[in-house]
């Protein structure tokens, strides 16, 4: 399955589950500030690509919502 790109305000409540704490990404690896914005308010991720979700032990996609949404800590 190929993915693509998509943008997201970082200024709105971010829902998907590629910026949850839950989906489990330790690297960062599908998700990233875009290039052209320097204030970092717009982020891409990968859209539609699977990871586990470590709440609902499940295969999830990146552009999944659920109502346990909890924001992934940066730093």
């Amino acid at each position: 399955m190929s993915s693509s790109t998509r943008k997201i305000n970082t200024g709105n409540r971010l829902l998907v589950c590629a910026f949850c704490e839950h989906w489990y990404d330790p690297t960062f690896s599908h998700i990233r500030p875009c290039r052209q914005d320097k204030l970092m308010m717009w982020w891409e991720y990968d859209y539609g690509v699977k990871s586990i979700c470590k709440l609902r032990r499940k295969d999830t996609l990146s552009n999944s919502v659920c109502t346990n949404f909890e924001r992934k800590n940066f730093k």
